[in-house]
C-alpha cells in the first residue's frame, strides 16, 4: 500500500512538473486592448458630485492635454478602452494612456516605486497590499467578481462539487498563488470547506491569473478555480477559450464568495485629483454597464457576502446595493479588512 501511494504521488508530481513547463509558454495578456473604442457617451456633472458621480478635474494649461496614466489588468483590457474614450469625451484636457498587463506585473512594479495616477486591479488583496505600504491615496471599489470552478469539456476526472477534487482520478488542479486574489480566495475556501489538506500536493499554480482558464481549456489539469468575469467574459478569444470548458461550480451562489476590485489612486502619482475623479467616473452607469458586459458584477447588482464585518468596501456597496443577505451557516470566505 505505501508502495502504491508513493508510485501515485511521484505521478502526480511528474505531471505537475511537465504543466508548469508547459505554463512558460502560455504567459501574457489574451490580448493587450489599448486604443480607444467607440461606445456610449457620457457628460461631466456639474455642481456638487452625487455619490458615484464624476468629481470635476482639474483643468490642464491652455493647448496641452493632461496624461493620466492607468495600470489595466488584462481582465479589464476591453472595458478599460472603453472606458478611455467616455472619460476623455467627458474631459477634453485629458489623455488616457492604459498600460496593459498581467496584474501579477503590475502590481510587483507599484510596490517596486511605479507611480501610474491609477490601477485598476482585479480583486482586492493586491490593493490591500499596497495600502499596507501606504501607497494608495484613494480607493473605491469599481466592480465584483467571484470564482468559478472549472474542468475541461469531458470532465475526464467526473468532478462535480469541490469535495471531489479530493479524489484520486484528479491528478492536478490549477489553484493561483496565494499573492494574488485568484489565488488567495480559491485556497481559502479549500480551506473553509476542509478540501485543502487532500489537494495540495495535485497543485498547479500559474502566476498569472490569465492561465487558469487556458490551463483547463488546453485539457492540461482536471479542474482548475479561475476567476468568474473572465469565464463569462464576451470577446472572442475567450469565447473560443471558454468553449472548451465546463463550469461546476459558482463560488458565489455556493460559497457566499463576491469580492471587490478596487481602483486606486496611487500615493505620490503625479495627478492626484484627476486619479480621484477617474476612480469615481468608473462608478457612472455608462462604465457600470461596460463592467457587466465584461462579465463583472456592477455595483448596484445583487451579492452575497459570508458577513457584513468582512470586507469594508464590499459591505458599503452591497448595503447600497441591495446585496443577499449572508447566507446562513456560510463561513467567512472574505477576510476581514481593506
Amino acid at each position: 500500500m505505501k508502495r502504491s501511494n508513493t508510485y501515485r504521488f511521484v505521478g502526480a508530481l511528474v505531471a505537475i512538473v511537465a504543466i508548469l513547463v508547459a505554463v512558460v509558454v502560455m504567459t501574457g495578456c489574451l490580448s493587450k486592448t489599448t486604443g480607444p473604442e467607440s461606445g456610449p457617451t457620457a457628460t461631466a456633472p456639474s455642481g456638487p458630485a452625487a455619490p458615484g458621480a464624476t468629481a470635476a478635474a482639474p483643468a490642464a494649461p491652455a493647448g496641452k492635454k493632461t496624461q493620466l496614466t492607468v495600470y489595466v489588468p488584462c481582465a479589464f483590457a476591453p472595458a478599460s478602452a472603453k472606458i478611455k474614450a467616455l472619460f476623455e469625451q467627458a474631459h477634453p484636457d485629458v489623455t488616457v494612456v492604459p498600460v496593459v498587463e498581467n496584474v501579477e506585473v503590475l502590481f510587483p512594479k507599484i510596490a517596486k516605486g511605479d507611480k501610474p495616477d491609477v490601477f485598476m486591479c482585479i480583486g482586492d488583496k493586491e490593493i490591500e497590499a499596497l495600502a499596507a505600504k501606504k501607497l494608495v491615496s484613494y480607493q473605491k471599489p469599481m466592480c465584483f467578481t467571484t470564482l468559478v470552478l472549472v474542468v475541461p469539456l469531458s470532465n475526464p476526472a467526473k468532478v462535480a462539487t469541490l469535495a471531489d477534487l479530493a479524489k484520486a482520478d484528479v491528478k492536478t488542479l490549477a489553484v493561483g498563488t496565494p499573492e494574488t486574489s485568484v489565488g488567495f480566495y480559491a485556497q481559502k475556501t479549500l480551506v473553509d470547506n476542509k478540501v485543502w489538506d487532500k489537494v495540495k500536493d495535485k497543485l498547479v499554480r500559474p502566476q498569472y491569473p490569465v492561465q487558469l482558464l487556458k490551463l483547463a481549456s488546453a485539457g492540461k489539469v482536471q479542474a482548475s478555480i479561475a476567476y468568474g468575469a473572465c469565464f463569462r467574459a464576451k470577446e472572442e478569444e475567450e469565447k473560443q477559450m471558454v468553449a472548451k470548458i465546463k463550469l461546476i461550480t459558482d463560488f458565489q451562489d455556493k460559497y457566499c464568495l463576491t469580492m471587490a476590485c478596487p481602483a486606486a489612486v496611487i500615493t505620490g502619482a503625479p495627478n492626484q485629483e484627476l486619479g480621484k475623479a477617474f476612480v469615481d467616473f468608473l462608478a457612472t452607469d455608462a462604465c457600470q454597464q461596460i463592467f457587466s458586459d465584461g462579465g463583472f458584477m456592477k455595483l448596484s447588482d445583487p451579492k452575497c457576502f459570508a458577513t457584513r464585518a468582512d470586507q469594508k468596501t464590499g459591505a458599503k456597496a452591497g448595503a447600497k446595493a441591495g446585496a443577499k443577505p449572508a447566507k446562513a451557516g456560510a463561513k467567512p470566505a472574505v477576510p476581514a479588512g481593506t
